[in-house]
């Protein structure tokens, strides 16, 4: 199993009773995650990035 999630990128989702459920996805995934809460978790990074993305979108149309 867990070579086909790091594989193809896809998760596993395990439902257990009372809603003690798990998901598993590759470590790539996690980090990838991990990175974008990093990046969105001020108010100040967020308005930093869609100065960014409206720049780049204006100079690439």
């Amino acid at each position: 199993m867990a070579d086909e999630i790091n594989e193809y990128d896809t998760y596993y989702n395990s439902n257990k009773p009372h809603d003690k459920n798990i998901v598993i996805i590759s470590q790539k995934e996690y980090d990838s995650w991990q990175e974008t809460f990093y990046l969105l978790g001020t108010e100040a990074n967020r308005m930093e990035l869609m100065k960014a993305k409206k720049s780049f979108k204006s100079n690439n149309p």
